[in-house]
């Protein structure tokens, strides 16, 4: 569903955008966001692989195993982000005792917003591309 050329193209120009703010925030909003892509971009390979797979061994066994992998291919994904999360504000906390400012924990060197923002940016674009389609599809109809 998600298309990778635009995925690669979306993330990387708004992240370039987000290096313009360097004067302000250093480079913590392109890091958050880019990591924030790129594990948004993990989760969705994992929940395709595991909804392809149950599709496939549905057809096979019942409704048992396609309940259990949805539900197993959740847990992973909440998984990969908590960690992602987790991961950042761990190095935030590492650079806090050199800052002063006490809020920076969530926005230097990994601005946690942007990440979150990046998270988004995978469902934001299978939402694009599926109005996108829509739209075609009803000009082409009449």
């Amino acid at each position: 569903m998600l298309n990778d050329k635009l995925y690669a193209i979306v993330s990387v120009s708004v992240t370039l955008l987000l290096c313009a703010f360097y004067p302000l925030q250093k480079l913590g909003l392109a890091l958050g966001f880019s990591l924030g892509t790129c594990f948004s971009y993990l989760a969705y390979e994992i929940r395709n692989f595991f909804v392809n797979k149950t599709i496939v061994s549905r057809l096979k066994k019942g409704k048992f195993s396609f309940n259990f992998r949805y539900f197993l291919a959740f847990l992973l994904n909440m998984t990969v982000v908590s960690i992602g999360i987790v991961s950042a504000l761990l190095i935030n906390k590492q650079s806090r005792y050199i800052l002063a400012y006490r809020l920076y924990f969530a926005l230097y060197p990994i601005n946690i917003i942007a990440y979150l923002c990046g998270l988004s940016l995978a469902p934001l674009l299978i939402c694009l591309q599926l109005l996108w389609r829509h739209l075609k599809e009803r000009r082409k109809s009449g």
